[in-house]
């Protein structure tokens, strides 16, 4: 029976490295600097006895390994271990070690494989779309901390010559999420939104990844910095404020009032005009949408396609089940995929309230989602794009796309923005 352990993982790796990578130190020496260790320090024959089983993890690895934080480990891994892997092994690894997984009876369904909720064997096993280094780093901690390399001789030994190559004609597949890079790279929208007060005003409590579902999907919760067990509004107030403007004014708006005046005040002031007479004693009762619209816009990088007031202004024939709609563009197995996002926020003083009526949103969304898009199709193009932008967002070969890609079967992808929590799956 193969088993994972320390030794499977090096045999794996090794087996897919790249020609830089022609020694089992050059394998080890990345998983070790992934925790903060140097692999030089230890004896020349302890890479390739833990390789086949022969010697027990150093006691300095577990320690390292079962204090270390997983996003840093993950970040090591990213650096130092996955650069060893070749081009064209990838998949054929995740492959392997997902089959190893499956045949380990030692590790029941429920298990976590590593420390965070999410990677449990079964969600490891059933899921096609993977963080390639947080994956890694997760299996990697776990066989470093719960397995007894020196008792694995026979289940490495299992483990053929050529075990990663035979899944190169595999038919499963593997999708690799890549890192969030700038959404303006990828995106045919540009963010309205790039505050770096965001960082120093929302504080992030933690990330929690979510088992049990077909995509990797993680809930973030923040929260403002407290003074005396109370929370500061006053920072959350100025930050409002400032970017008012780009929550109120769609960009070509925001560029016609700009070529006008020639003011950038006047876009502030303006929209604040408009806000007060669109809301009026209203007003807290959009609090939940602005921080949804910031949210989407600052950490899910996501640009608005219209905010809460821009579909009440374009669309007073019809009501809208979302609190704001934003385009999500996502990097996939090296082709980029755009999707929609519909979001629904609520604030009230039961957490768990707040999130079930936002949820109950979202459903309302999905079950009028011909609508929704219909609304989203009929947008204008001038009061969505700015006019000096390279290109046109092209809705209509967007929608198509979008009917396949978010609303249907197997590849529903929902993504729902909560405040002050935010889901994305």
């Amino acid at each position: 029976m193969k088993q994972i352990c320390l030794g499977t993982m090096i045999t794996l790796i090794y087996q897919s490295r790249t020609r830089s990578a022609d020694t089992i130190k050059s394998v080890c020496s990345g998983i070790f600097a992934a925790y903060g260790l140097d692999i030089n320090t230890y004896n020349n024959g302890l890479p390739s006895h833990l390789k086949s089983g022969h010697d027990p993890v150093p006691i300095e690895l577990i320690s390292a390994a079962r204090i270390a934080n997983i996003d840093c480990v993950a970040k090591g891994i990213e650096d130092n271990l996955i650069p060893l892997i070749h081009q064209d092994k990838h998949d054929q690894l995740f492959l392997a070690i997902k089959e190893v997984l499956r045949e380990d009876k030692s590790i029941v369904g429920t298990t976590v494989v590593g420390v965070t909720p999410g990677f449990e064997k079964d969600s490891i096993l059933n899921q096609n779309s993977l963080y390639e280094a947080m994956t890694l780093a997760n299996i990697i901690t776990y066989a470093i901390t719960q397995t007894e390399n020196d008792k694995c001789k026979a289940a490495i030994h299992e483990i053929g010559k050529d075990y990663v190559d035979s899944f190169a004609n595999s038919k499963d597949k593997v999708f690799f999420l890549l890192p969030q890079v700038d959404n303006d790279q990828v995106s045919p929208l540009k963010r309205t939104l790039k505050d770096p007060m965001f960082d120093r005003l929302f504080l992030k409590a933690t990330d929690m990844t979510i088992s049990a579902l077909a995509n990797p999907t993680k809930a973030s919760v923040f929260y403002l910095d407290p003074s005396n067990c109370k929370f500061r509004f006053s920072g959350l107030k100025d930050f409002i404020i400032n970017n008012i403007g780009s929550y109120v004014f769609s960009r070509a708006q925001i560029k016609r009032i700009y070529d006008r005046t020639k003011n950038q005040a006047a876009i502030g002031s303006q929209a604040m005009l408009k806000f007060i007479t669109t809301y009026g004693a209203n007003a807290e009762s959009v609090l939940g949408e602005i921080l949804l619209y910031i949210f989407m816009e600052q950490e899910l990088d996501a640009p608005k396609i219209m905010s809460k007031i821009e579909i009440n202004e374009s669309n007073r024939n019809s009501v809208s089940k979302s609190d704001g709609v934003h385009l999500l563009s996502i990097n996939k197995a090296g082709q980029s995929f755009h999707q929609l996002v519909f979001g629904a926020s609520d604030i009230v003083g039961d957490l768990q309230i707040a999130i079930d009526r936002a949820f109950d949103k979202i459903i309302a969304v999905e079950n009028n989602h011909d609508s929704e898009l219909l609304m989203v199709d009929n947008t204008t193009q001038w009061t969505i794009y700015d006019g000096g932008a390279d290109k046109k967002l092209d809705f209509h070969g967007l929608r198509k796309e979008l009917d396949h890609y978010v609303f249907s079967g197997q590849n529903q992808h929902r993504i729902t923005g909560l405040s002050p929590v935010r889901f994305c799956n």
